[in-house]
């Protein structure tokens, strides 16, 4: 009985390793405050996001009526996610114009809809009197990561970091590493209307970057440090005393860490020229022994004491990249930050 025991735990503490949760990037005070609200309006924001990936849209803008194909496609998302519920043969469900039309009205805010019975969406075909969506067909799932929330009396804005799964429904919480792959930003402003199926309706979105696919890769050195990093830094570059060097293909991103003589208060100082934190400038400051650089104009770094190196030696990563893909790589910001360990500030 015991050596059964012993093989069940083992099992488990197996599965466990190889199915471990993705990291996700951190939310928001606000978020965390309004978690209710945030679970209320997630199958809203899941439906929107994969229906203006889908499509490839990068705006629809406030005030404007939609077009049929992205009402459509928001459609049929919300009826795979359940959110709108329909009776259903075999996956397709079919509702009259007069039930798609409702059904439109309490996603979107904008009260005048456009001609919807022409299918303009992958899954939506004609049927009598109305449309047929197919909610069964297979295809990756698609969703929202939402972060961060404003709200106010008249409005509720996301952002969110859109999301693929293969062959899995989940949040990114929730979802295994290996099956999830970041897809890009998305922000949402949501209005309060009681006749909305989640109290919210949809008045605007915006895509402003689509992320480059990538999964997180492995990197150690031997009693001095490891980190993971997207795996589109594919390429080596040798660098004179770095102790890893990393570029993309087409060279406009660089990860590398090095050795930096001083201490964490010496570097930071260096890093501002000499001189104190500039008012709207770049933000630097020292937590918890980890000096930490970041600004809005393409450049992180992290650096900790590095005391097997001896005294007055820090180990630094910086990486450098597009300023108009801040919101990319402020997620990848995040598990630079959480997975880069230096061994002797560790256990020290």
């Amino acid at each position: 009985m015991m050596k059964k025991l012993a093989l069940l735990l083992v099992l488990s503490l197996l599965f466990t390793l190889t199915a471990s949760a993705a990291p996700t990037r951190e939310s928001s005070a606000a978020a965390l405050e309004n978690q209710a609200l945030v679970i209320q309006v997630q199958p809203l924001a899941d439906a929107v996001a994969a229906a203006a990936y889908r499509l490839e849209r990068t705006v629809y803008r406030d005030g404007t009526a939609p077009d049929a194909a992205l009402v459509q496609a928001v459609l049929l998302q919300a009826l795979r996610a359940h959110l709108l519920v329909a009776p259903a043969n075999e996956g397709m469900i079919d509702l009259g114009m007069d039930e798609v039309r409702a059904y439109a009205a309490g996603l979107f805010e904008y009260p005048e809809l456009p001609d919807l019975s022409q299918p303009a969406y992958p899954g939506v075909s004609a049927a009598d009197n109305g449309l047929r969506f197919d909610t069964a067909a297979a295809e990756d799932y698609i969703g929202a990561h939402i972060y961060d929330i404003v709200l106010d009396e008249e409005e509720l804005l996301l952002s969110a970091d859109i999301y693929r799964l293969n062959g899995i429904t989940a949040s990114a919480v929730d979802a295994p590493e290996e099956a999830l792959t970041w897809l890009g930003h998305i922000g949402l402003r949501l209005r309060p209307s009681p006749e909305a199926a989640v109290g919210f309706a949809l008045a605007s979105f915006s895509v402003p970057e689509r992320y480059r696919e990538a999964h997180l890769a492995h990197y150690m050195v031997d009693k001095r440090f490891e980190l993971l990093y997207p795996d589109f830094l594919s390429e080596t570059v040798p660098e004179e005393g770095a102790l890893l060097s990393l570029a993309d293909p087409e060279g406009e991103t660089a990860l590398k860490v090095f050795e930096a003589a001083g201490t964490l208060e010496e570097l930071l100082q260096g890093w501002y020229g000499g001189g104190p934190a500039r008012e709207n400038g770049p933000a630097g400051y020292i937590d918890n022994g980890r000096a930490i650089y970041w600004d809005n104009n393409g450049l992180f770094r992290l650096a900790y004491a590095d005391e097997n190196a001896g005294e007055g030696v820090c180990l630094v990563l910086e990486l450098r990249y597009p300023p108009l893909r801040v919101h990319e790589f402020e997620l990848w910001q995040t598990f630079l930050d959480n997975s880069f360990v230096v061994y002797s500030h560790s256990v020290g």
